[in-house]
């Protein structure tokens, strides 16, 4: 997505969208438009949450708050040994856990330098986030990755 309503186009991506006046997309945005931040880039980098930035785990008995992908292949380790990966993980895996409204309780795995790679990337583009999750759970899970709310512009969830 370009700011300016131009369209931009990959050849990895079958589809493209257009926004004429981001003011009237859906959803949440964290920074009043007095606020705006000017970036280097007049492109919108669009980024998913689950899978893609981290990984969750519920640790109640069921996940109301996010889709389930059903038929998830499993994957075999790439590591030759148990103690090769476990020393490559706990060097640069870092997680938290957050409480829901409802009390339930998630574990969340953030990909390694993920702090890095939005500080950086949000000093060059506006940054907006979508998730298939609700509300609930993905705005308090946003709040934490971004604790001063300066770094995502637009949050889409499932409610959207």
């Amino acid at each position: 997505i370009q700011a300016n309503g131009s369209t931009a186009s990959s050849s990895s991506s079958a589809m493209s969208i257009s926004v004429t006046d981001p003011s009237s997309l859906p959803c949440s945005s964290d920074n009043e438009d007095d606020d705006k931040q000017s970036f280097a880039s007049n492109l919108i980098v669009v980024l998913d949450t689950n899978e893609c930035l981290i990984h969750s785990q519920f640790l109640s008995t069921k996940d109301k708050y996010r889709q389930y992908k059903l038929d998830r292949p499993t994957t075999t380790s790439p590591y030759a040994t148990d103690e090769e990966s476990s020393s490559i993980i706990s060097t640069s895996l870092q997680s938290f856990c957050m409480s829901l409204p409802d009390g339930d309780l998630v574990h969340v795995n953030k990909r390694p330098n993920l702090d890095v790679f939005l500080a950086d990337i949000t000093q060059k583009y506006e940054m907006h986030v979508f998730t298939a999750a609700m509300e609930v759970y993905a705005a308090l899970l946003l709040d934490t990755l971004d604790p001063r709310g300066n770094m995502i512009q637009r949050r889409f969830h499932r409610e959207c």
